[in-house]
This record gives C-alpha cells, sequence and structure tokens, in this order.
C-alpha cells in the first residue's frame, strides 16, 4: 500500500514539472526617446505556431504566461521594425526594457505626408498625418479632421453620433472615457485612432467605438484652453479649460466647461381681420375700424 502511494505522489510531481507555466515579462520603449509604446503586439511562437500572445498596457509592459520550452519572441507595431529574439524558457523571465526603431522608409527625394488607414477584421485603424495633427487643438477636433464615415461631430457641444443619430462610445488606450477626457488629450500624443463600426457585444451594445491610442508621459503637463462665441448672438457660447501634471506613472487632470445658452427675442406680428359686422362690435374686441390688430409675443426657451 505504501508502495502505491509513493507511485502517485511521483507521478502528481511529475505532471506538475510537465506543466509548469513560467511568465516571461518586460517593458517596451522607443529607442529615440525612451517612450512608453502603448499596444505592441507581442508573442510567443515555437515549431506548433504561436502560444501566446498579449499587448502593452500605458506602461508600454506586458506579461506572456508558457510552458517551459524554447520560443521565439516577436514584437511587432505599426510605424516600427519588427523585433525577434529566442528566448529558453525554464522560470519567470523579466526582460527588462526592449527598445524597438521606427521604420524608415526612403523613396528617393519624394516625401509623402497623409494619413494611412489600416482595415482590420474587426476594426479600422487610423494613423493621424502630420498635417492633421498640427490642425488639431485637442482629441475632439483632430477626430473631426480625419473624416471618418458614419461619425458626425456636434459643432455646438462636441458629441460624437453616427448618422443615425447614435451616441458613439469614446475610449482613451481602451478604457472609456468621456468627451470632456477626449478633449483634454494632446493631438500630439495621440499614436492612433482604433475606429469600431459594429462593436459587438464586447462593448455593450454600442453603436460605434473610438478608441485612442496616446503616449504616456512620465513628466511634464499641458494647459488648454478653447473657445467659441456667437457673432449674431452673443448669448451663445461654448468654453472650455483643460490642464493636467503627470508624474511617474501618474497623472492629475482637471477640466472646466462653461456654455451659456441665453437666447431672448422679442417678435412683433401685424394682422388684419375683415369681419361681417358693426364697428361697434369690432371696437369691443379690441380692434380698430379697419380691424387690425397689434400682437407683441416675447419668447424665452
Amino acid at each position: 500500500m505504501k508502495t502505491h502511494v509513493l507511485f502517485l505522489a511521483l507521478a502528481f510531481v511529475s505532471v506538475g514539472a510537465v506543466y509548469a507555466q513560467n511568465k516571461v515579462s518586460g517593458t517596451i520603449t522607443d529607442i529615440a526617446d525612451n517612450s512608453k509604446l502603448i499596444g505592441v503586439n507581442v508573442t510567443l511562437s515555437n515549431n506548433q505556431g504561436q502560444v501566446a500572445g498579449a499587448i502593452t498596457d500605458t506602461h508600454g509592459n506586458f506579461v506572456l504566461v508558457a510552458d517551459s520550452g524554447d520560443y521565439v519572441l516577436e514584437c511587432s507595431y505599426i510605424g516600427y521594425e519588427t523585433l525577434r529574439m529566442r528566448l529558453a524558457v525554464a522560470e519567470n523571465i523579466v526582460l527588462g526594457t526592449i527598445q524597438m526603431q521606427e521604420t524608415s522608409v526612403q523613396l528617393g527625394e519624394v516625401v509623402v505626408e497623409s494619413q494611412a488607414v489600416i482595415q482590420k477584421v474587426d476594426r479600422q485603424i487610423l494613423l493621424p498625418s502630420k498635417e492633421q495633427t498640427r490642425a488639431s487643438s485637442d482629441g475632439v477636433s483632430l477626430l473631426q479632421n480625419l473624416q471618418i464615415p458614419r461619425i458626425v461631430i456636434s459643432p455646438i457641444d462636441n458629441s460624437v453620433k453616427t448618422l443615425s443619430d447614435e451616441s458613439v462610445q469614446l475610449r482613451i488606450n481602451g478604457i472609456e472615457a468621456s468627451t470632456a477626457d477626449v478633449k483634454a488629450i494632446n493631438p500630439k500624443d495621440i499614436i492612433r485612432v482604433e475606429y469600431h463600426d459594429q462593436p459587438g457585444v464586447r462593448y455593450n451594445g454600442a453603436a460605434a467605438v473610438v478608441d485612442y491610442i496616446v503616449k504616456h508621459r512620465d513628466t511634464g503637463g499641458s494647459l488648454m484652453l478653447a473657445g467659441t462665441n456667437g457673432l449674431t448672438l452673443p448669448g451663445i457660447g461654448n468654453y472650455y479649460m483643460a490642464g493636467k501634471v503627470h508624474f511617474g506613472k501618474s497623472s492629475l487632470q482637471a477640466i472646466a466647461s462653461y456654455s451659456p445658452y441665453d437666447i431672448y427675442w422679442t417678435r412683433t406680428n401685424n394682422e388684419t381681420y375683415n369681419f361681417n359686422m358693426s364697428k361697434a362690435h369690432i371696437a369691443s374686441l379690441g380692434g380698430s375700424e379697419s380691424g387690425e390688430q397689434r400682437h407683441v409675443i416675447r419668447l424665452i426657451p
């Protein structure tokens, strides 16, 4: 009996050793300025194909889980050269900082500056051009400059809707955000915009989803002021202020907005009535002998 118990115990230990899983983690940055790269696709593959995959978070970090064995780690990112390295995984591995380099493409003396659109199975990826970024003051105005089909932006309250007047779900690095949060984004920090035309149940039945993938900064800050005012109707306006300060992995943000819509006007109507009755009867109704009445209506919406 003791021999069987010992055999079973050794069998469980052996199985546990075979199926022990290990973590492979690291941080991916830009080799030029050491900025954290968000949304990098990281995979582990062997002779049988891909066994694990992950996407870097807002701090450029990733974690992969795989069994012990020999693998190829691949890091791919739009606009950057794909990076590959061999790994022998037998325990948890911390790779530290992995630096990626931007792709440099030369076309003689021809320089092409245009918005790049990459069509995926489940979404559309838009890479803003330098002109679009330069002409934008915040995340909402950049979205307007991208001119995404089916997306309509209200010039009054900056709300983002579809052509069928359904609200568009806004996100920043995958986290749901408000219009005020998007307006606080510095256009220079936007790496790409992901547009989900048919997001499905993953996004709680939203009609469409716009996800801003932005850089994370460890230091510095930004201050944004914007305002519009009606020329013929001075009571209409939209004023906005946003400030953000970065320190380490945290950031502090303050947003304030003011949108007055105080509209008052007076409308005067002159109306003429023809009555088939005596002058005395017309006078009793408050009209003149010609049957004219003056109405002044003050409308306060």
